[in-house]
């Protein structure tokens, strides 16, 4: 799963290995066998990518699907998505200007946070005037089913992108998970966020996971019986520049990627005197079970499609979000992260339904980043994470009236409270913001994809 918006790169031809080179030694006997070789080699280092080697721009890739009634739908989906992530109002003279051409998007991609913040006000302040209550689950498990076959409860494969217009497609690419391992991706998903749910409940009344013979309504009992049987348990904070469009052309029978990430005016300015301007970034705890019995992956977030624990690895990122761990968690520090990211999910869905948020409460209690933020500050004293965008004072109502509530989770409720009440907010200035900026910059030294990022690095980094 993802959190962010859309744009940029160039789509340029070129070459590049289609292949490995083929190793030949060279034969005496055989002499003529290296000059094949070389030519063997030389054929396959000339074969052409017809990606060019590097992700379409999004104006590109919407121009290049011809002026057509499918191209103005999606664009009217990709401003949608920007008007769920932001709450940005779109005018019909902006929309129909983007739909003449794709290449104003960029301007319209590029945010503030205190701008995102004031789109949100308004938007729940419209669905205020009719709000509608949450869907409820699409849980697949029975209650008491044995870990042993839960993924027998789910399919192994994952949809391929789909066809939307001129050449555009849109989806994921599958990941190389064999169908067995996607099947126990999603049931561990599945259990974890059911495990969650129990706290607080009747135990007549709570979701039931077997294991070697025993039942289980907890996380922790659940994990703990993991662990014991010989089972290790990591969690990992990760972070990529996030990619809510999903978008790919097709050139020459490949689907070939189209960069789309959303912009964050970050308010700082450099010595050069332009604003810093980085690609938003999703942030998400990868939480890994491998064992005997049970091996499997999850990642936990706040996102659009709600706050939990999602199976992780399904879908291949492309190659312009890049990827870091930031730093990973093992025994009491993995298990406190994952006990607080169940709590976590089960406030910010108390709170969206009491409130009925929209989306979820997505960008009012939070963005992905603010949870996994908030687990980091809870383990470590610290977060690396940028942007953060959460409504404290919504929050903080929200954790008064659960430690007031007293019972065994209390000191549990406080120290969630405490930690948010650490974190910063980059609604404002804050003095960590250039460092944490830096951090969140998903790939390694030298150039990325990003200009904004890459001037980032120039203009915030400390002078030895």
């Amino acid at each position: 799963m993802k959190l962010s918006l859309a744009l940029a790169a160039v789509f340029a031809p070129g070459l590049a290995l289609a292949q490995p080179a083929v190793g030949c030694a060279f034969d005496p006997a055989n002499p003529g066998l290296e000059a094949l070789c070389t030519d063997v080699n030389g054929a396959a280092e000339a074969v052409p990518d017809p990606c060019g080697g590097k992700p379409m721009s999004l104006a590109d890739a919407l121009a290049a699907a011809g002026d057509t009634p499918e191209r103005a739908v999606l664009v009217k989906s990709v401003l949608g998505v920007l008007a769920r992530e932001t709450g940005r109002e779109m005018s019909s003279a902006e929309i129909d200007a983007a739909i003449a051409n794709p290449a104003t998007l960029e301007a319209m991609l590029t945010v503030s946070l205190p701008q995102v913040a004031e789109g949100l006000k308004k938007a729940q302040a419209t669905a205020n005037a009719n709000p509608s209550a949450p869907a409820p689950p699409d849980w697949k498990l029975p209650s008491g089913v044995d870990m042993a076959n839960a993924g027998s409860f789910f399919e192994g494969g994952i949809d391929a992108p789909k066809a939307v217009s001129g050449g555009l497609f849109r989806g994921d690419k599958a990941s190389d998970l064999p169908a067995e391992q996607v099947k126990a991706h999603r049931a561990l998903a599945e259990v974890m966020n059911r495990l969650a749910d129990n706290t607080g409940k009747a135990y007549a009344d709570r979701f039931q996971v077997k294991y070697r013979g025993e039942t289980y309504t907890t996380q922790k009992g659940f994990l703990d019986a993991l662990e014991r049987s010989g089972h290790t348990v990591t969690a990992t904070v990760s972070q990529g520049i996030a990619n809510f469009l999903d978008l790919f052309v097709q050139k020459d029978g490949a689907l070939c990627e189209v960069e789309g990430a959303v912009r964050v005016r970050t308010g700082l300015v450099g010595p050069d005197g332009k604003e810093v301007v980085v690609p938003a970034v999703h942030s998400g705890l990868k939480i890994r079970i491998a064992g005997p019995d049970v091996t499997g992956a999850v990642s936990f977030f706040q996102g659009v499609s709600g706050t939990g624990f999602f199976a992780e690895g399904l879908g291949k990122d492309p190659s312009w979000v890049g990827g870091r761990d930031i730093e990973s968690y093992s025994g009491k520090d993995a298990r406190k992260s994952i006990a607080a990211a169940g709590l976590w999910r089960q406030l910010v869905n108390e709170t969206a339904a009491a409130n009925h948020l929209v989306g979820g409460g997505y960008g009012q209690t939070g963005i992905c980043n603010d949870s996994v933020a908030l687990l980091q500050q809870l383990v470590t004293g610290r977060t690396t994470i940028y942007p953060l965008a959460m409504d404290k004072a919504l929050v903080g109502a929200a954790l008064d009236a659960k430690i007031a509530a007293g019972g065994p989770l209390a000191a549990k409720w406080k120290a969630i409270k405490a930690a948010v009440d650490e974190l910063p907010s980059d609604l404002g200035t804050d003095p960590t913001q250039p460092g944490r900026i830096l951090e969140s910059i998903p790939f390694g030294p030298g150039s990325t994809p990003f200009p904004g990022a890459d001037h980032a690095r120039e203009v915030l980094s400390p002078r030895g």
